[in-house]
């Protein structure tokens, strides 16, 4: 008996000093007093050196190469440029121009409650979004009236448009339907409760329409635009050895010429990693550390800056960026060497809008005869007047996102109620989330690292359903044991520190915190959530100085009505009444629905003896008040 005593006293006293070479900040004293905050963050700590990229025979994919943009390149490659900005990848994205957009328009959106429209002023393109208390004498409460900025997509499916807003890109509520004819709620707020002018326009987000776009200071949340669409060097890469070459010596006879990368030369999962920049996506995407996936350049191993992640038990549930998934899904993929997307899809073709039947049906014929349908001519003609293959073995069907059509790209037999349809969000038992592409070559503590994040990235999505905290666990396990091994970095701290705040820990999560914000991070996206843990935990504890200097923080990197409350408190309880009000202000122009902020605004200001301030927000708080309680909300 007295063994086993001992025997656990040891064990205790293990797992003691291991938690505590782990987790200091559990035995220690409590934190510093908010004023050495921005002292103590100071001090760097040290992060894990990266995995070196894969190296590459393209000459410009390192660093020597550098952009020189498309007008650069059609001094040369006229035909090819013609043909190109031609192409729905070439309008990606645009400069509004008010004369040339859709025409204006007003229509209420019965599910939230409020009205929208679109009209010109000062040759300008505006979109407004406004609601009804619902008193007779009481005009309509405009809520947001911004200038249309850029417009994304290049008018086939539909175009929506971005707003600037507080220094940032935000997303308008409002998308022009080409197959309606008609302004409708853009993809994801066609809802009761959608997010009006308040989704940001990340980099993540303009990556994919912009030809060459870069962070601003290391946010993702503020970007410098270089070229407003997709073009040359978004595919083969910088070219700056190319142009250099060609104009010193002339058209090279080498072949291959490695100062640039053409597609067309390269085998199939080296062309595909291009198309998989913004064709492949998992319900998870993960940076690697140190990188984002900006800095990718074509000829490079994807995943060495990016890994995407999926459900292992996921289906072929069609997603508008999913078509890579699907078509390694077909039969027709798995057993052939060649077919790949550039099979079907030349990127300077544009003929195939013209002449779509009879040219995707010549691309079945390169490797099936017209005998080897189950359908007679006759059959197939009534299916389809232009005979065509993809009608029946890569139908169109509904997608995730309202209103939008897309071509299903698993190629094979389709039953009617097999077409493509929206993912819906996972049950009650956790799934298990694999990479989409071979991340053999990482390391695997790297590979580790990336599965536990994307864990916790999937776990804050819709599709997570009821597993999520299932999700967030198996996350905390993987991230936990990473940072045993001896891994560090700003965002594995990151999430760690969200985890154990989550779960009350309030004092690993503020030394996860205050080390992620520590490191000398390339981008400041991977510390945002590190500082609203620091900024919420030491409200919490009423040190409201260092709480102001996070929420100060926080509001530079994202636009968020709810940081700027934060800051607001800090500053009331600091005596600063002015520098609380104008913060508060700040958080109603960016979510104007919330009467809570124009209420608080209201007390403020009587307080502070500014009666016409005070009236003012009041009033705009009863009329939100009335709209609320008409819509039968609490």
């Amino acid at each position: 008996m007295r063994r086993l005593l001992l025997n656990i006293l040891v064990v205790a006293i293990l797992v003691v000093c291991g938690w505590y070479v782990l987790y200091p900040a559990r035995f220690d004293a409590e934190p510093q007093t908010d004023d050495s905050l921005t002292a103590r963050l100071k001090t760097p700590v040290e992060t894990s050196p990266t995995t070196p990229i894969t190296p590459s025979h393209f000459l410009n994919t390192t660093s020597q190469a550098t952009y020189v943009g498309k007008e650069q390149c059609a001094e040369c490659h006229s035909d090819q440029h013609k043909s190109f900005s031609e192409t729905p990848h070439s309008a990606a994205m645009a400069v509004v121009e008010a004369d040339a957009e859709p025409p204006d328009a007003t229509f209420q959106h019965d599910l939230s409650g409020r009205s929208y429209r679109v009209h010109r002023r000062d040759s300008q393109l505006r979109h407004e979004e406004a609601i009804q208390s619902g008193d007779e004498d009481e005009e309509a409460h405009v809520l947001s009236d911004h200038v249309a900025r850029y417009v994304l997509g290049s008018g086939h499916h539909s175009r929506t448009y971005v707003v600037q807003a507080n220094g940032f890109l935000v997303e308008s509520p409002l998308t022009w339907y080409a197959s309606k004819r008609r302004w409708l709620m853009s993809p994801g707020y066609d809802r009761p409760n959608h997010r009006g002018f308040r989704r940001v326009i990340s980099i993540d987000c303009l990556f994919c329409h912009a030809g060459r776009v870069e962070m601003v200071n290391g946010q993702r949340n503020k970007v410098r635009l270089f070229e407003h669409s997709i073009a040359c060097e978004s595919c083969h890469g910088p070219g700056s050895l190319h142009v250099a070459q060609e104009k010193a010596a002339g058209p090279s006879t080498e072949e291959p010429d490695l100062t640039i990368v053409h597609l067309g030369r390269l085998p199939r999962a080296e062309q595909e990693r291009i198309c998989a920049q913004c064709h492949l996506r998992g319900v998870a995407s993960v940076d690697a550390r140190g990188r984002h996936i900006t800095d990718y350049r074509p000829g490079l191993k994807l995943t060495d800056f990016r890994v995407e992640y999926g459900l292992e038990q996921s289906d072929d549930s069609m997603t508008v960026v999913g078509h890579i998934q699907q078509m390694r899904l077909s039969r027709c993929y798995q057993e052939s060497a060649e077919l790949t997307c550039t099979t079907c899809h030349s990127p300077h073709d544009t003929t195939t809008a013209v002449r779509r039947g009879e040219y995707f049906r010549q691309k079945c014929f390169e490797c099936h005869r017209s005998d080897s349908c189950g359908l007679d001519e006759s059959d197939r003609s009534r299916q389809d007047v232009e005979d065509n293959c993809l009608a029946c073995h890569m139908p169109r069907g509904g997608t995730d996102i309202p209103h939008f059509v897309f071509t299903h790209h698993r190629i094979g037999v389709h039953k009617p109620n097999e077409l493509p349809h929206a993912q819906l969000a996972t049950d009650s038992a956790a799934e298990t989330l694999i990479p989409l592409l071979d991340v053999s070559h990482l390391p695997q503590i790297e590979q580790d690292r990336g599965l536990g994040l994307a864990y916790l990235r999937f776990s804050e999505t819709e599709q997570a359903g009821l597993a999520k905290l299932d999700y967030r666990q198996k996350s905390l396990e993987l991230l936990e044991d990473v940072y045993r091994r001896g891994l560090r970095g700003p965002d594995l701290e990151e999430a760690l520190a969200i985890l154990f705040g989550e779960r009350g820990a309030s004092q690993e999560a503020m030394q996860f915190a205050e080390s992620a914000v520590r490191h000398r991070s390339k981008s400041a996206f991977d510390t945002m959530n590190a500082w609203a843990v620091l900024g919420n935990i030491q409200y919490k504890k009423k040190q409201f100085e260092g709480a102001r200097q996070a929420f100060e923080q926080l509001t530079k990197l994202r636009r968020a009505s709810q940081d700027w409350v934060m800051l607001g408190g800090c500053l009331r309880e600091m005596g600063d009444t002015q520098a609380a009000i104008q913060a508060l202000q700040t958080a109603s122009e960016i979510d104007p629905a919330r009467s809570d902020i124009h209420q608080t605004i209201a007390e403020i200001a009587t307080t502070a003896g500014r009666p016409s301030l005070a009236g003012k927000h009041d009033k705009q708080a009863r009329s939100l008040r009335s709209f609320t309680r008409r819509r039968g909300r609490p």
